[in-house]
């Protein structure tokens, strides 16, 4: 899966589109609806407010960040001022355009077994984000603590990871069940999940966690 940054920073006077996938504050989830390239980046708070996934922004171009993350390969920094085009991509050419960024269940999840990885041994050429389709649920689960996790079976292997998605934290907080799966979920969530945007964390005490930065239809 190719999710690496451009080498070379794009002329500001070439448009970009971008389709959203995870709207976030701190850590957003994009495709390039030109390169078919999937990026993390931080969106405008003028947009966080007005988009949600599936709809397509406009930026005047992209860059690499001044510094490099390991943990993070395939963030990239927007340049100008970044727009809403008022245009949301339909289900079908979401999936489409999904469809060659979808991780396979051969290998280990972003790489690596287990839940977490130690900073210090990230190169920066494993993905720190994939797109999975679970081959088993997902069940969504709400611990004591009130933490959101979901767990899903990809491959030979069952992954059991926090959700970082506000909006289903929140939602989870104001109902008494604690574990959805199936038909429960769809009605909880108002839609059939398909896919799961999994990402690794910044370091926290040495270590970077997979995490489940959103849920898409």
């Amino acid at each position: 899966m190719l999710t690496a940054p451009p080498k070379q920073q794009t002329s500001k006077k070439s448009v970009r589109k971008l389709c959203l996938l995870v709207v976030s504050a701190t850590d957003s989830v994009v495709v390039d609806l030109k390169t078919g390239l999937m990026f993390r980046c931080q969106i405008h708070d003028s947009l966080l407010s007005i988009c949600s996934p599936f709809d397509v922004i406009e930026i005047a171009g992209i860059s690499k960040p001044k510094e490099y993350d390991p943990a993070r390969p395939e963030y990239i920094e927007l340049l100008g001022n970044p727009k809403s085009t008022g245009k949301r991509l339909k289900k079908r050419k979401v999936h489409k355009l999904l469809k060659p960024l979808i991780s396979k269940g051969r290998t280990p999840l972003l790489g690596f077994r287990g839940p977490s990885a130690s900073y210090w041994t990230l190169t920066g050429f494993q993905p720190s984000l994939a797109i999975v389709v679970p081959d088993r649920g997902p069940l969504l689960i709400r611990r004591k603590d009130g933490s959101a996790w979901v767990r899903f079976g990809f491959g030979q292997f069952v992954e059991e990871l926090m959700v970082q998605d506000r909006s289903i934290q929140a939602a989870l907080s104001d109902t008494v069940r604690s574990r959805f799966v199936g038909k429960q979920l769809s009605q909880f969530l108002g839609w059939k999940p398909k896919y799961l945007i999994v990402g690794l964390s910044s370091p926290v005490n040495g270590h970077c966690y997979k995490k489940v930065l959103g849920l898409l239809p």
